[in-house]
């Protein structure tokens, strides 16, 4: 997650490439045959926040949103229990109430 974007010479690149590479920033690709290795500091204790209520209006909205991203190969459901739990907020888009996305 991005908590800041500056505008410095390290961003100028970016309209270069897309430029150069139109196909390559279209859509939601995935990564094949890479290994991520995810560096995790063991001294830090797992949280597991309590899940939020979503909103009797949103629950549709919600429900059909998490559908399409299990879908896209996006996020995948988790049987069973795991140490770091996260809620899931729904969040309409003032142009288009209809549709909602996700935030963590």
């Amino acid at each position: 997650m991005a908590n800041a974007i500056s505008e410095g010479p390290e961003n100028s690149n970016i309209t270069e490439e897309q430029l150069k590479f139109p196909g390559l920033f279209k859509g939601i690709r995935k990564l094949k045959n890479f290994t991520v290795k995810l560096h995790i500091d063991t001294s830090v204790t797992p949280v597991a926040n309590a899940h939020r209520r979503i909103p009797l209006h949103l629950r549709k909205a919600t429900e059909l949103e998490l559908q399409h991203l299990v879908e896209m190969d996006i996020i995948e459901p988790v049987e069973g229990p795991t140490p770091w739990v996260s809620p899931v907020v729904g969040v309409t888009k003032p142009h288009n109430k209809t549709k909602i996305r996700m935030c963590r």
